[in-house]
């Protein structure tokens, strides 16, 4: 077995990166900087993205991926329909 040489490797997780992305990791941290239960698409976007540039829907698509993984949807905000998303309980 190739795994023989490398012990370190061999009890390696699974998944060793699994929720330690980019986004996820900010999406985290601007719930825990605001205390707020709930935040807005736009208001995570300034968390995740804090400067301008690149293709704001690819930004835009990152984060409502993540919070598809770690928040519930609350309702639509209007006047321009952002959603507001409230963490789940990671605990459980």
């Amino acid at each position: 077995m190739k795994w023989r040489g490398y012990p370190n490797l061999s009890a390696r997780p699974p998944q060793p990166a699994l929720d330690n992305g980019k986004v996820q990791r900010r999406i985290r941290r601007a719930y825990a900087a605001l205390g707020r239960p709930a935040l807005t698409t736009s208001e995570l976007m300034r968390w995740t993205h804090p400067r301008p540039g690149g293709s704001r829907d690819n930004h835009r698509r990152a984060i409502r991926g993540a919070a598809k993984r770690y928040c519930d949807p609350v309702a639509r905000v209007p006047p321009y329909g952002a959603w507001l998303w409230r963490l789940r309980d990671t605990e459980s």
